[in-house]
């Protein structure tokens, strides 16, 4: 789904399924940035947490959060064959670039990975 922004310089490319999280394409800046919401902050870079909960504050204005695409890409394959027997393999390596999981997401918010353990009490973390 591809839409026009309030701002005019950017266009949303995708959205993901919980929509907090979108491919953009923003004029000056590589096509397909990772944009989303982020923890608030003071003036002095301190997360802002909500007394009640001991949850971060979530920052309103959405920002740009990283670019998928990757520094650099390398790959290599051989073949091996033997009375008529070939064994062939290939070998890909990617360094760089920002992923958004939304499996990861989605498990989170379920409360089913190792993370979620002890979510029952709110805790701070210096």
């Amino acid at each position: 789904m591809v839409g026009v922004t309030d701002d005019e310089n950017e266009v949303i490319l995708q959205n993901t399924y919980a929509g907090s999280v979108q491919a953009v394409f923003r004029k000056g800046q590589p096509y397909g940035m990772i944009k989303g919401t982020t923890a608030a902050r003071d003036d002095k870079g301190n997360f802002l947490i909500n007394p009640n909960t001991g949850l971060l504050i979530e920052d309103p204005t959405p920002k740009l959060l990283g670019n998928p695409a990757p520094d650099f890409i390398l790959g290599f394959t051989n073949s091996f064959s033997y009375k008529g027997f070939t064994l062939s393999a290939v070998l890909g390596y990617q360094h760089g670039g920002k992923i958004y999981s939304s499996t990861t997401s989605l498990q989170l918010g379920r409360g089913v990975t190792e993370d979620t353990e002890n979510r029952d009490h709110p805790v701070v973390c210096l």
